[in-house]
Parts: structure tokens; sequence; C-alpha cells
């Protein structure tokens, strides 16, 4: 697949925006063991990266599919903040990394995408007995307690050809971003 085919450049060819920044990382999870860590959604590093090029107008978020997929982390409780210190659980690491998104950057539109389409369907528990549909209901909840958007992506069509548009019923072919990314505008 080529740069062009990603549903992030999809997305900015057809909505007019400007693309700046990719900090997607393959394989890298919301959650971390190691507080920290560059990898993770959460990281100083990462958040801070967004803003190589100047302050970002959108961030859009796509995580926590490797968080489900992983089977390392407790699903966990929801986060009130003022102090938010849990990277461990799916719930507590999601709220820290708005938390650190928004100071960062406080003028910027945060913009949660559900977790994309996967072959075991949304009510397929892990591991740690959550399901995607939990995941995506947190991240809905977590984006609405910090004031940022919510996207359900759970209704792209990938299920209607998992062999057209993705390569191994979870990665998407340049059609599924196509739909993704279509998704996301509307």
């Amino acid at each position: 697949m080529q740069l062009g085919d990603t549903y992030w450049m999809q997305l900015s060819r057809t909505s007019g925006m400007t693309f700046l920044v990719n900090s997607s990382w393959s394989g890298s999870r919301v959650s971390s063991y190691n507080g920290d860590a560059v990898s993770t959604f959460l990281s100083t590093a990462r958040v801070t990266s967004l803003g190589r090029y100047g302050v970002p107008d959108v961030i859009l978020i796509a995580g926590g599919t490797n968080d489900w997929g992983h089977n390392y982390n407790k699903l966990g409780s929801y986060s009130t903040g003022p102090v938010y210190n849990d990277s461990v659980t799916f719930r507590g690491a999601y709220a820290m990394m708005l938390f650190r998104l928004q100071q960062k950057y406080p003028n910027t539109k945060i913009v949660c995408l559900s977790i994309f389409p996967r072959s075991q369907g949304y009510s397929a528990a892990n591991n740690q007995g959550w399901t995607q549909s939990q995941a995506n209901a947190s991240i809905k909840k977590i984006a609405q307690d910090f004031g940022c958007y919510y996207i359900d992506c759970t209704t792209v069509a990938w299920s209607s050809d998992w062999n057209k548009y993705t390569i191994d019923k979870l990665h998407p072919r340049p059609e599924g971003c196509k739909l993704l990314a279509e998704c996301i505008r509307k």
C-alpha cells in the first residue's frame, strides 16, 4: 500500500485538510506497563511528536485494537481526575492520553475513533474478559468526558467482503481505507 492509499491521506484529500504528522506505530497500544514507553499512545514523546510541524488543528486517534488484541491489560475503571496516573488499564490509559493531549494542545480538536472492524466481531471477549463493544463504549464515554469528538467506525462495511477490503480481516487495503475515510469525513 502506498502512503496516498492510507485512510488519513484519503481523508486529507477529500476533506480539504492538510496532513501534517503521522504518529502511528504498528502494534502500539494506548496502555503501557512501563509508564512512558515511547511506543504507547500516551507517551510524552509521542504526544510531543504530533506538534513537530506546528500545532495541529485536529488530531485523529485510532487506538484500542491492539489493547484488545494483545490481551495484556484489563479494561479498568473510568478515571475521574484531576490526576491521571493509570497507564496500565485501557480506560485509565485512554483518559491519561487525552489529558496529556489537551495539556499540550489545548486549542486542538481531538477526534477519537472507535476500534475499526475486525473479523472477531465486536462481542468477542479477549483473554482479559472485555469486548471491543466495551472498548468502544469506553472510548466514547471518555471522549465525551474530555469534551472530545467520537466517531463510530463500526459501520464501515469491510465484513461485506473481507478479502476486498482488508489484507487479513484486520488491516485495510486501499479500498478499505477509502470506506474508512468516507465514514470519518461524513
